[in-house]
């Protein structure tokens, strides 16, 4: 017969458990959501003092836009509104050529091909400028639009207006010429595909 060769522990020795009482079990989650909370009080505070109030916000656009015309003239509100009605000198459309672009989008582990023309429109009493800046720069502007098209996002080709592709072609065309000359950029036939 085999003999038992453990011990009995010994009876003065506490229970192996020792439970904790009701809040001191709770202490550090309580603690950790008033740390949390905290936090978020001082970015609400932050964010209350640092970002400006409406008022500051119409004070400064007022200031930036002072001496700027409205697109559309005030007029009674009876009386039609004429768009057609422009004090600015007249634009003439100048073809800037047709692109067919791929990028690879390593996050989507994706391709897109994105083909279209562009336009670019230039005031009539610059054109002449305009021409021989061009012949001059041809190269290096579409080059500018190649790169500026593959480094944007797919939220960019798909804005209904391209509106930030369009600003940084137009800035980065400009900047190509020496002077802004080209006052806006036009897609024509856009199309993108991913694959």
């Amino acid at each position: 017969m085999a003999e038992n060769t453990e011990s009995p522990p010994p009876a003065d020795t506490p229970p192996p458990e020792d439970k904790k009482s009701g809040f001191t079990r709770w202490l550090p989650q309580i603690l950790t959501g008033l740390f949390v909370l905290g936090v978020v009080l001082i970015e609400c505070a932050a964010a209350y003092v640092l970002l400006p109030s409406r008022e500051d916000l119409q004070t400064w656009a007022n200031e930036r836009h002072q001496g700027q015309s409205n697109l559309l003239p005030e007029t009674d509100e009876t009386e039609p509104i004429s768009i057609l009605e422009d004090d600015s000198p007249p634009t003439s459309e100048v073809e800037m050529g047709q692109f067919s672009i791929t990028a690879f989008q390593p996050v989507a582990n994706t391709t897109l091909r994105i083909d279209f023309y562009l336009w670019g429109t230039v005031f009539e009493d610059t054109l002449s400028e305009f021409n021989k800046s061009w012949e001059r720069n041809e190269n290096r502007i579409r080059e500018q639009v190649i790169v500026t098209v593959r480094a944007s996002e797919v939220t960019d080709l798909t804005d209904a207006g391209w509106g930030h592709l369009k600003r940084k072609i137009l800035d980065k065309t400009n900047r190509t010429l020496g002077r802004p000359l080209v006052q806006d950029v036009i897609f024509s036939e856009f199309a993108f595909v991913e694959q």
